[in-house]
């Protein structure tokens, strides 16, 4: 099966072997997911409570999660309601980053509340995962055929809001914000694809 689908996959993007223990990477980030995240050097005792607690949803964590969706449509729909401008697709995009910070608010308050006591016993840590090592991890665990498509559609997108904006000349904010947006993915995406080429792995993994 592919890696994609392997449930250990957070985990590896998480966590790093160190000889005195783990780094792991929180997944708490202030201010509203924009900010750094917190390291801490944890045991091995602390990483199996850290990996039990985000693998095991529990009736709370349903809860949680269907009270943020429930929260954060309307925000998704404020640019209907409310517009900011007479740009429909710009008052969607504005609506679904307000619902992206919310959401994110609501999961930051419900890792801590999981991982608080496990967390208060850690050393925080100046080591990092760096952003190199998750997009590595993050290419050996997504199908070549996966980040194929991923990246045309993408690479679609950017070129149809670049058209727009340099060649039809008829682009507004929403076309200019898709255009770095569809472009900014597509290069993530063939980042990913250029290293999981290079490390030799087969396309279908």
């Amino acid at each position: 099966m592919a890696h994609w689908f392997k449930a250990d996959a957070w985990e590896r993007a998480s966590f790093k072997r160190r000889p005195e223990g783990w780094i792991f990477r929180s997944p708490i980030s202030w201010p509203f997911g924009l900010g750094p995240h917190r390291h801490y050097l944890v045991n091995e005792t602390q990483k199996a409570e850290i990996v039990t607690a985000l693998n095991h949803l529990d009736a709370r964590g349903v809860a949680v999660m269907a009270l943020a969706l429930l929260t954060a449509v309307p925000m998704l729909v404020l640019g209907w309601i409310v517009p900011m401008s007479n740009d429909l697709m710009l008052n969607l995009l504005i609506g679904s980053f307000l619902a992206g910070l919310w959401l994110q608010v609501v999961l930051n308050v419900y890792h801590w509340l999981l991982l608080r006591s496990t967390l208060a016993d850690a050393r925080r840590t100046g080591e990092r995962i760096t952003f190199i090592e998750r997009l590595k991890v993050f290419a050996a665990m997504t199908p070549t055929t996966m980040l194929i498509a991923a990246g045309l559609v993408f690479w679609w997108g950017f070129g149809i809001s670049a058209f727009e904006v340099f060649i039809w000349e008829k682009w507004n904010t929403s076309s200019l914000v898709l255009m770095v947006l569809g472009g900014l993915s597509a290069l993530y995406i063939c980042a990913m694809l250029t290293v999981k080429l290079k490390a030799g792995q087969p396309a279908g993994s």
